[in-house]
């Protein structure tokens, strides 16, 4: 039978074990946990950088809403043409990060936004000719500054074609529709932001 010294080294290995156990089980279970939480902290980076720039991309649409009231001017159709291609560059820039991290409202509202902006302006339509119109007039007005008056009046004549087409989509365009979905857009980012919306 082992004696007291044999017992109290025993003793202590067992104790010193468990010590060197328990060490590394709470060292593995805190990795996990920093693994898990680093994880989590580039989710978030990445929805709420979605997010952001998403509302940063809507919110000149919505902004414009005092515009809309009447038949916009050719110049504040521009404007919110300006603004509807940027959004449309960011909606399809940010949809990945959207739908992996957004709440289901905000993928939702992206999607309707979506459909929205392609019926409402088809492609070749009003956004290309407001987006051709500062090349047109600044080509006029480099024809003009060469004293080339043969060009610079073509030009101006593809301008007015391009005003006149302008002119004619807006009429047929519903701007408060298109507002006012980018402002349901801009409070379904917000809400998933804030964690409101699952």
């Amino acid at each position: 039978m082992p004696d007291a010294a044999t017992w109290s080294v025993i003793g202590s290995s067992t104790v010193a074990v468990a010590s060197l156990a328990t060490a590394a089980i709470g060292a593995r279970s805190q990795r996990q946990h920093e693994v898990k939480q680093a994880r989590e902290e580039r989710m978030w980076a990445a929805k709420t950088s979605a997010l952001h720039n998403l509302i940063g991309a809507a919110w000149p649409v919505a902004a414009l809403e005092p515009l809309v009231d009447s038949a916009p001017h050719w110049d504040e159709v521009a404007q919110l043409a300006e603004a509807i291609l940027r959004l449309r560059t960011v909606m399809r820039d940010e949809a990945p990060g959207i739908e992996a991290y957004a709440s289901a409202k905000c993928r939702d509202e992206l999607i309707r936004t979506n459909v929205l902006l392609i019926e409402t302006f088809p492609d070749g339509g009003l956004l290309d000719d407001c987006a051709a119109l500062p090349y047109e007039r600044r080509h006029k007005e480099e024809a003009i500054d060469a004293r080339d008056f043969e060009a610079a009046a073509r030009y101006r004549d593809h301008e007015r074609e391009t005003l006149a087409r302008i002119a004619t989509a807006s009429r047929d365009t519903d701007w408060k529709a298109v507002v006012a979905r980018c402002g349901s857009l801009m409070a379904a980012a917000r809400a998933s932001i804030q964690g409101g919306e699952s």
